[in-house]
Parts: C-alpha cells; structure tokens; sequence
C-alpha cells in the first residue's frame, strides 16, 4: 500500500521504559520492530546517542552491526555527563533487505554522576520530635546571577516529600522517595526545574512528613525503625546562557518550621489544621514562624537515582454513592478498593 511503512520501529525502551528521568549509568536498550510482511527477521540494526534531538555530532555511533539482537543492548566507552539530556534511536535492516527508517527519539535525563553529593540532609524537626508524625517545612532564597538557559533538581529524603520552587509544586510524585532499606539504599528523583525559575530572586523548599522511615510501621506496631527525624536532601544545578554553571545545595543556611499536617501516619491518615497554614510559605518573604535548621548526619553514599517506577496519580474516580449508617455516619462509597485520597468539599453552616 502506497506510503506505508513497511518495516519501521515502533517503540524504543531503555532498561523496559520509554523515558528515564535520572539514572546514573547508561541503561539497557531495547526495540519492538513491526511488519507488513510475515516471518520479517532482524539482520542489522545500528544504534545512535546524542545530546540533542537533531542527532548532530553524536556521541555514539555503533554503525551497521550484523546482529538479530532487539534487546539488552548496552553502550561502551561512552563517558555520562551529570544532569543533562541525551537522546537515543535505532534503525534495522531485515533479512529481506528492507531498512527501517530511524526509530522516534527516546530521551533519557542524568542524575548525579561521577562526583559526591555536595548537599546535605537538613531537618526542620528537634530530637524531641522523635515521637511526633507532624510535618515540617524547609526552604531557602537564592538570587540567580544571570539568565537561565537550563537548571536541574536531584532531591531525597528521610521520610516523604515533596518539592516546591517559588510556590509551584515540582513534579507528579507522590509518596517519594518510597521506602526502602533507607540506610543501605535510598533512591533520589531527578527533575527539570527549568519552567520553575525566574530571573531574579528563586525560593527552593520542601514539604516533609514521617512517612516509613519514622512513622509507625508493623504488624506490632511501634516506631523510628530508620531514624527519629525527617531531613530533606537537595541539589540544584542552575546552567546560564553565558555557559557558566552553578550549584545550588540544601545546608545550614535554609531555614525551617512547622507545616498544617500536625500528624500523619503511612495507616493511620492525617489530621490538618489549616490555622497552621503559613502562606506563601516558598517565596522569599518570612514571617516569625522560620527558625535554623539543623544538619543531620546521614551516609550520602547509600543514594541511588530512580531513573522510573515512580509513585503518582494514575485516575480520578467518582463517587458511586453517598449515604448513610444506622449510626449516623456518612459514608462515601466509590464502588472498589483503592489506594489514594478522598476530595470532598465541606459546607460550614453560619
């Protein structure tokens, strides 16, 4: 049929997933080829990397290699630079002849790479919080010192948490950096924070609860079984136009204080009190609730970037039916079991 592909790349996986945001060594590639013919074998295939997505001047080029292998393809000799993009495709050529044309760019984002954490974790919360599942704020200003062409975040906690720039939520993650066995292994997520800053003065900051590395966990349930205080781990690289680059870093200088959950437990829920509520808590205005934070030590050598296999809102469902106990209670009902929240408005009566 006249303008159809008749060999061609239909998806292009790195380590199984279309994209990666944050890995520190370069990943398994893999391919899924389609046909219009039958019993179409891969004879060739010849693989390419670059850090842009015209593919000019790439960095690897494996050339034409006879081989029917589609996956578990590895790059070599091939030196990965800290947070930045690079982007990778395929063709194939089949036993038939035919060629595919080049695969659609698949776009893997770096972490951390070749080099220590300069950051450190920095806590909001007393050693005699070491019982309490309240939430705590961290934040801290910075004045960029030109226009920006690109920036990036590499963050982590001791708890959850999620990250804000200049009031704006960063990401889709919830519930990171997940649970682990946080002294042998703690993931970090990677994020571009570009579309988040501005000229000028920017406010980085974190909004932080217990989550399973203090919160009470077990079948027995008790408490602390990582640690007795939540700490927030952050790096930010700020790229100029004129080339330069600096590094932005959680230490003693950001400041810290209470958030509105007052408690919140991984099976228990939460409680809020919007009283407690500090508003435009992440600009660069500050009331008399920040204090000093303090440093907490902890083995930085342990962080991992999670390049996928993030934590986030997949569907909203509707509520089935509202109705009510013979005790009295209202019950909200949305038809299954689920794992989320619950959105409700409140009508308070004058």
């Amino acid at each position: 049929m006249e303008g159809k592909d008749v060999l061609k790349i239909d998806e292009l996986y790195m380590n199984y997933e279309k994209n990666l945001y944050g890995v520190q060594e370069w990943p398994s590639f893999s391919w899924v080829a389609t046909s219009d013919k039958q019993n179409v074998l891969q004879e060739a295939y010849q693989f390419q990397l670059s850090k842009n997505e015209n593919f000019e001047n790439c960095i690897y080029d494996s050339g034409k290699i006879e081989s029917d292998m589609s996956s578990q393809i590895f790059v070599s000799d091939v030196e990965m630079e800290a947070v930045c993009y690079y982007y990778a495709r395929v063709k194939i050529w089949s036993k038939h002849g035919e060629e595919s044309a080049w695969s659609q760019a698949a776009q893997l984002l770096t972490g951390i790479v070749n080099k220590e954490w300069e950051a450190k974790f920095i806590s909001a919360e007393k050693k005699e919080d070491a019982n309490d599942s309240k939430s705590t704020y961290v934040k801290q200003t910075y004045e960029a010192k030109g226009k920006i062409q690109k920036a990036f975040a590499c963050a982590s906690a001791l708890g959850i948490y999620k990250l804000y720039i200049n009031g704006k939520r960063v990401g889709e993650d919830e519930m990171a950096p997940g649970w682990t066995s946080y002294k042998k292994h703690l993931l970090y997520q990677t994020y571009d924070i570009t579309e988040y800053l501005e000229e000028g003065e920017n406010t980085f900051g974190a909004f932080l609860g217990a989550g399973w590395y203090k919160g009470v966990m077990g079948f027995r349930p008790s408490r602390n079984h990582y640690g007795d205080r939540t700490a927030f781990i952050g790096e930010f690289c700020i790229r100029y136009e004129d080339g330069s680059e600096e590094i932005y870093k959680t230490d003693e200088t950001w400041i810290g204080a209470d958030g509105p959950i007052i408690f919140s437990e991984i099976y228990d829920g939460e409680t809020y009190d919007e009283s407690k509520e500090i508003k435009n808590w992440c600009s660069a205005t500050s009331g008399n609730e920040w204090s000093s934070i303090e440093v907490e030590p902890f083995d930085i050598s342990v962080l991992r970037a999670q390049g996928a296999g993030k934590i986030k809102i997949i569907e909203t469902l509707p509520v089935k039916e509202i109705f009510e106990t013979p005790k009295g209670e209202t019950v909200i009902d949305f038809g299954q079991n689920m794992t989320g929240w619950v959105r409700f408005r409140k009508q308070v009566m004058k």
